[in-house]
């Protein structure tokens, strides 16, 4: 029960707060404005119009869990709420996991709107709703799922800017995770392939999540790469929310 209250509690915050309002609106209207593109997509408007509203819905889920994980904590401590959270007695680890899911609650019922939103302008544009854009949408909410268990680990011990810096590098690093990768292949300095190769094999490969390109061109995605993104973002989360849990444990409060 207390961890199902402190769920619905993050969830609830994080749904009035300003960003949320404001980023959710904002995609929103990048969606409808898909609208004025199609003059000059050369016949391949259905194709944009894919490849914008996947774009959008992922865009959005990886900015809210940026900057509202990076937030969760720090503002508990600045309000000084932590203490009475606590002191129920509430362990540090239920507090930390109960605002994970309830941050990873409130992402997707943006990514559930969203979607609907989506497949309603697509329909409205196209007359089309190809349900294959489902498996993009699943694999970039697990996506998100993770980069918000990034911000929270950064939370724990960071400022919200700080938190919100390096979970934005470690995002960028892992979406071009397979470049790093053939760029420390090419390296022959020491040094240097030893940190690029280091960078590739701790930092979660989140390409592993991008399939948007393939869907949008109506190739088939295997059901064993949807498996294994799955799994793979679930024991990363689980990695970091474990991390995360011990370093707030430790934290003099």
């Amino acid at each position: 029960m207390k961890i199902k209250a402190l769920i619905l509690n993050t969830f609830k915050e994080a749904v009035r707060g300003k960003i949320f309002l404001v980023i959710l609106g904002f995609s929103i209207v990048l969606l409808v404005g898909t609208k004025v593109l199609i003059p000059l997509s050369l016949g391949e408007e259905r194709k944009i119009i894919m490849d914008i509203g996947l774009g959008s819905i992922s865009i959005v889920g990886i900015l809210l869990a940026i900057l509202i994980g990076s937030q969760l904590v720090y503002h508990e401590l600045e309000k000084k709420t932590v203490y009475f959270i606590l002191s129920k007695p509430v362990k540090r680890s239920t507090f930390i996991v109960g605002k994970f899911f309830g941050l990873s609650l409130t992402l997707l019922v943006v990514v559930i709107m969203l979607t609907a939103w989506f497949y309603i302008v697509l329909f409205w544009l196209t007359r089309l709703h190809p349900f294959s854009l489902l498996t993009a949408i699943l694999l970039s909410y697990f996506e998100i799922v993770l980069v918000t268990a990034f911000s929270i680990f950064f939370s724990t011990f960071t400022s919200p800017t700080v938190a919100s810096v390096f979970t934005f590098f470690f995002f960028v690093i892992g979406r071009l995770a397979p470049d790093i990768h053939l760029l420390a292949s090419n390296v022959k300095e020491p040094v240097t392939h030893f940190f690029l190769s280091f960078m590739y094999y701790i930092i979660p490969n989140l390409s592993n999540f991008n399939v948007r390109g393939k869907v949008v061109y109506g190739e088939p995605i295997a059901g064993d790469r949807i498996i294994f993104s799955i799994a793979y973002a679930l024991i990363y989360t689980i990695i970091f929310l474990l991390i995360s849990c011990e370093i707030f444990s430790r934290k003099d409060l």
